[in-house]
């Protein structure tokens, strides 16, 4: 898991360009953890679920 923390970078850029902001991000494996985090309501940004890419097909 990656914490947002204080980034003044986090917000909008100067050229008024949407920035998006990603709060924490978790393993799929960890689906529960940021579930229960999300349900917390304190997130600040996106909560990002990551997948492992797949193997090369046999």
């Amino acid at each position: 898991m990656h914490d947002l923390g204080d980034s003044p970078d986090a917000v909008c850029e100067e050229s008024g360009r949407f920035r998006a902001v990603i709060d924490r991000s978790y393993d799929l494996s960890d689906i529960v953890e940021a579930h229960r985090y999300v349900d917390t309501g304190r997130k600040r940004g996106n909560v990002v679920l990551r997948v492992a890419a797949a193997g090369p097909a046999a």
